[in-house]
């Protein structure tokens, strides 16, 4: 669930972005697992679904992250989904208090 307030729009990087509405501090949680929210699936589950269920497993390869460490899909049920992935990225979610800033992250001008 993100925990900062943000806005979707035109991305350079890939088609649809996240991006902050207010400054975001260097440090800050900005998202974490929600249970009840958020969800998972084990990735051994994902491809041993009936045909019929083609179009969720989809929708979590898209939108879904695998999570190396415990082997599932995390898929985020607000905006979060739509963070994009960067060479030099301004989050990391490495770490088990969720996705925190590594850096300050800046308001974007909203374009017209």
């Amino acid at each position: 669930m993100l925990l900062v307030r943000t806005y979707l729009d035109k991305s350079d990087i890939h088609g649809i972005g996240l991006f902050a509405t207010e400054p975001i501090k260097k440090g800050t949680v900005i998202w974490e697992y929600r249970k009840g929210f958020d969800f998972m699936v084990k990735d051994s589950d994902l491809y041993h679904l009936p045909r019929s269920l083609h179009p969720f497993r989809a929708f979590v390869l898209w939108y879904g992250y695998l999570d190396s460490k415990t082997m599932k899909h995390v898929v985020c049920a607000d905006d979060a989904r739509f963070m994009n992935h960067s060479f030099t990225p301004n989050t990391d979610n490495t770490n088990n208090d969720g996705t925190i800033a590594n850096r300050d992250i800046t308001v974007q001008l909203v374009k017209s």
